[in-house]
C-alpha cells in the first residue's frame, strides 16, 4: 500500500498493466481517443518479465524514491527469498519478482517506469 501510494503519483498516464481502475479497457479507450492518426503500432511481449527483473536494477529505482532503509530491507529480503522446487529442493531467488506474491505487479511496472518515460 505504501509503494502503490508513492508510485501512483508518478506513473505515466499512459500505463494501464497492473493498476488501480486500469485495465486493457482504458488503455483501449486512451488508444481510441488519442491516436487516431496513428497508422501503426509496436507490439512488445513482456510475458517473462516477472522472471527477468534484476534485483539490483529494481532495488536502485526503489531507492530514489523510497528513503526507508528498514522498508527497502524488507522489499529485498522479500527479493531474495529462496524458492521451492517443484521437486522440493530450495533454489536462492537471484532475478525476478515472487510469482503470484502481491507485489510483484507494482513491482513490474516500477521497474518498467522508465521504459514508459
Amino acid at each position: 500500500m505504501i509503494l502503490e501510494q508513492v508510485y501512483e503519483l508518478i506513473f505515466s498516464d499512459n500505463s494501464h498493466g497492473f493498476r488501480s481502475n486500469r485495465s486493457q479497457h482504458t488503455a483501449l479507450k486512451h488508444v481510441k481517443k488519442n491516436f487516431g492518426g496513428t497508422i501503426w503500432f509496436i507490439k512488445g511481449d513482456i510475458t517473462e518479465c516477472f522472471n527477468m527483473i534484476n534485483h539490483n536494477v529494481l532495488l536502485e529505482l526503489l531507492d530514489l524514491k523510497i528513503q526507508d532503509s528498514k522498508f527497502l530491507k524488507l522489499i529485498r529480503d522479500g527479493l531474495k527469498a529462496r524458492v521451492i522446487l517443484p521437486d522440493g529442493r530450495l533454489k536462492e531467488s537471484e532475478d525476478g519478482t515472487p510469482q503470484g506474491g502481491i507485489l510483484s505487479p507494482l513491482l513490474s511496472n516500477i521497474y518498467l517506469h522508465p521504459l514508459d518515460l
